[in-house]
């Protein structure tokens, strides 16, 4: 009867310890999230990032839709998902050149 208590009693503790610890990384992970996620935000208002001025921007909008537009035949289908990835790059480019930043890709 003590052998089997004993083994009772180790499961018993294992399991505990196992269970405390799971709670203990999921805490953990919990505070990371928070704390990387209120960092961010702070990050963000203190330093926020230089921003396009909007007649560029919209520039660059135009020339993406431009140049999606010629590239397709009007009607033929909806293209703009092409769109969104077509002005993302040009937008990308107008603000490499705005803030004079070499993207050239090195070889």
């Amino acid at each position: 009867m003590d052998v089997f208590f004993s083994i009772l009693f180790g499961l018993a503790l294992y399991l505990t310890g196992y269970i405390a610890g799971a709670m203990l990384g999921i805490i953990y992970i919990f505070l990371r999230e928070v704390i990387t996620f209120f960092f961010s935000k702070i990050k963000k208002t203190l330093f926020p990032l230089p921003q396009l001025p909007k007649e560029i921007r919209d520039q660059a909008w135009q020339e993406a839709a431009d140049f999606v537009h010629a590239k397709h035949r009007v009607g033929e289908y909806d293209y703009f998902h092409e769109y969104l990835c077509v002005a993302a790059e040009f937008e990308n480019k107008k603000y490499d050149e705005f803030m004079k930043i070499d993207s050239t890709p090195l070889r």
